[in-house]
């Protein structure tokens, strides 16, 4: 495994930062973005801003890749489970893409048999990690239709 990052700076002197950690045999791989304005508080300078956001930020990255959570840390307001839209999405998206058991487990979601339902089991899963389903999901998709463009 390989965990490198990347940055690009934003509109009013900010910057996005990504994570990308690749499974280098397989060539898997999982990003995560965290843009934030340059930290200045302190009376740091610009180039200081630049230093203490970059790693702010690539820290918080490396936590969200490898999901851990520090007890006592405040999440910033990305707690709690995926909203309704949300799990219409994911819902829609787990037909297209004959997702099963293994998705929810690899989402650190409920199985159908613990929540009742696919749609309950689906609504446990984490707020943060709404980007990481839908994408997983849409590889997958497009990993089938190109299977099935080489068969015709």
């Amino acid at each position: 495994m390989d965990l490198s990052y990347s940055s690009e700076p934003r509109e009013h002197g900010g910057i996005l930062i990504r994570g990308r950690l690749k499974h280098l045999p397989g060539g898997h791989f999982e990003d995560s973005f965290m843009p934030a304005p340059l930290d200045t508080s302190g009376g740091k300078s610009t180039v200081q801003g630049v230093g203490s956001t970059n790693s702010y930020l690539r820290r918080y990255i490396a936590c969200n890749i490898f999901n851990i959570v520090v007890v006592g840390d405040d999440d910033d307001g990305n707690g709690g489970t995926i909203d309704e839209a949300q799990t219409a999405t994911i819902l829609d998206l787990i037909k297209k893409a004959k997702a099963g058991p293994k998705y929810l487990k690899y989402m650190k979601a409920q199985s159908i048999e613990e929540a009742g339902s696919l749609e309950a089991a689906v609504a446990t899963i984490a707020a943060r990690d709404y980007r990481k389903a839908v994408s997983t999901l849409e590889e997958q998709i497009a990993k089938a239709e190109a299977g099935h463009a080489s068969l015709s």
